[in-house]
């Protein structure tokens, strides 16, 4: 397995992971190590689930098509199969027709097989001649038109101000921001909605966020947005990175704790692919 393209963005941010470990948002002595840690437990949880998180791009290498049809593809959720190509025994490297294959995605583990009536063809015999490049990740699927914002007050907390914008208490947001960039392409609640006006809270909806700290708006928009990602995940990661830091000076000073506390493997566990056959 290689990874081709890794995930751009991250399930926990920086704002929700501190919210929830109790760390002020103005203390930003810890935000490289937690930066860190956010993408250390997302790779450890992966890793142990054998799924992939965020949206990502891999390529599985194979010496030949199996027999029964059937590719099982490591890391589901698998979005897209972007590539299948072979090395032919001619030594050519070619690419099959996307119609002549499918994406069954109807399991628990995810498969590619040949369409009804057509056969895998017969690569050259080497190592790798098969080569499996496809997507994987839980999706953000938008559910409405992005609306245009006018304004983000630099306060605490902080008011976005868009016209007639439509959104209720409690929804996701995806933000697309010029100016304000701490903010953009992130997830926020909105929250104290009325009709030209919200804040914007932490994804556990805790509480309104600071715009303090931040740039000054420039333009942007909000998005309504849903994730597939089981919420279960973003929990686990959020007790996992605060048990590395809460525990961090006694590892160093050679106590025994544990790396992984049992809670999260338990969490984890609902949604872990056990086996791929």
């Amino acid at each position: 397995m290689t990874l081709i393209v890794a995930p751009t963005a991250e399930p926990v941010t920086l704002a929700e992971l501190k919210a929830q470990l109790g760390i002020a948002t103005a203390d930003q002595a810890s935000d490289t190590v937690l930066l860190r840690r956010i993408t250390e437990a997302r790779k450890w949880a992966e890793g142990y689930t054998g799924r992939s998180f965020m949206p990502q791009v891999h390529e599985l290498r194979l010496d030949a098509f199996p027999a029964c049809g059937e590719i099982p593809l490591p890391f589901s959720p698998v979005t897209e199969i972007t590539s299948i190509k072979y090395i032919a025994t001619d030594g050519t490297l070619t690419t099959i027709d996307a119609a002549d294959y499918t994406l069954d995605s109807s399991g628990y583990v995810h498969f590619v097989r040949p369409v009804y009536g057509v056969t895998w063809p017969s690569p050259r015999a080497e190592s790798g001649a098969v080569r499996v490049r496809y997507a994987t990740g839980y999706a953000v699927t938008a559910l409405d038109a992005a609306k245009t914002l006018s304004a983000i007050t630099v306060a605490n907390p902080g008011v976005v101000t868009s016209t007639a914008h439509g959104f209720a208490a409690g929804d996701l947001l995806r933000l697309d921001i010029t100016g304000m960039a701490e903010l953009d392409g992130l997830l926020y609640r909105a929250r104290s909605v009325a009709t030209n006006s919200f804040e914007l809270a932490h994804v556990s909806g805790s509480r309104s966020i600071s715009t303090l700290d931040n740039a000054a708006f420039t333009a942007g928009t909000a998005q309504r947005v849903a994730v597939d990602m089981p919420e279960i995940l973003v929990e686990a990661i959020c007790i996992l990175v605060g048990h590395w830091t809460n525990y961090q000076g006694r590892l160093e000073s050679g106590q025994f704790i544990t790396r992984v506390p049992l809670a999260v493997e338990q969490m984890l566990d609902s949604v872990k692919i056990w086996s791929l056959a």
